[in-house]
């Protein structure tokens, strides 16, 4: 009985010394406010925000985990700030009214980037979307995006070639070749 109070004792003591002296690892601490971070921890951060929000579809856990407060939006139907997307994704984006087909996904150099498919309920066509990320540290800063819907209202952009050479303009003009080439290639053209 005496051997065992005092294994037990010891056994205390020491569990309360290491409290004491925890120290949160960068898993276990948010995203957001930014601190510095790996390319790897940034890719694995990219990868969560790409789950929470495009494949589990809730916008608000992935915008309050992965966005700072005044991350800056360059959609012009959207406002800047963390809470302006949180407001307008809330009621668009929702578990029975979307579904998000991943094509493509990468992230290189601070930036990342996701083609997809967008199938909304009760529209005729489908929207295919890149949403283009940029990360300082640990957490998203910037938003681009390019949107077209499935079939051209007019005749003059369905050519796959130029529409090609229009999306590597559009994500290569804010980033410069940071991007790697190989991302264009394995866009789908069909």
């Amino acid at each position: 009985m005496r051997v065992t109070s005092m294994v037990l004792s010891v056994v205390a003591l020491a569990s309360a010394s290491k409290l004491g002296s925890y120290h949160p690892t960068a898993a276990t601490l948010p995203n957001c406010p930014s601190r510095p971070a790996t390319p790897a921890e940034q890719r694995a951060i990219f990868n969560d925000f790409v789950n929470d929000f495009y494949v589990e579809k809730n916008t608000t856990k992935a915008l309050l985990n992965h966005m700072t407060e005044d991350y800056i939006q360059h959609n012009p139907n959207v406002l800047s700030g963390r809470q302006s997307s949180v407001d307008f994704l809330a009621t668009l984006v929702t578990p029975e009214g979307v579904n998000m087909t991943i094509i493509h996904n990468n992230f290189d150099n601070n930036t990342g980037y996701i083609h997809y498919r967008l199938d909304t309920l009760g529209a005729p066509e489908p929207t295919a979307i890149v949403d283009i990320f940029r990360f300082d540290g640990t957490c998203i800063v910037e938003h681009w995006d390019v949107i077209q819907l499935h079939k051209p209202s007019c005749g003059v952009a369905d050519d796959g070639e130029f529409d090609l050479e229009l999306l590597v303009f559009y994500i290569q003009e804010p980033f410069g070749s940071a991007l790697d080439s190989q991302a264009f290639e394995r866009f789908d053209r069909s």
